[in-house]
């Protein structure tokens, strides 16, 4: 009886144990690749400044700055209302 308790033991030991130690342990980084774009100065159409973010980033600053447009247009509907 230990003996078949100890080869079921040993047995789930082996399973749980990853096939490759070193793969499983680090996961797989996602893509997040740098991109620059040429943000142009307001009042000039030649002057501008390089700007380089992770593609997160830029996706988070686009959402932002969305957010910020409809949150000022919303108001400023209300404040019209008045």
């Amino acid at each position: 009886m230990s003996l078949v308790l100890a080869l079921i033991l040993a047995a789930g030991a082996t399973a749980a144990e990853p096939a490759d130690p070193g793969k499983a342990a680090t996961p797989e980084p996602k893509a997040d690749p740098i991109v620059c774009e040429t943000i142009g100065e307001l009042g000039s159409r030649i002057r501008g400044h390089k700007v380089c973010m992770h593609r997160s980033e830029w996706d988070s600053q686009r959402q932002s700055n969305k957010t910020l447009i409809e949150r000022t247009q919303v108001q400023r509907t209300l404040e019209a209302g008045h």
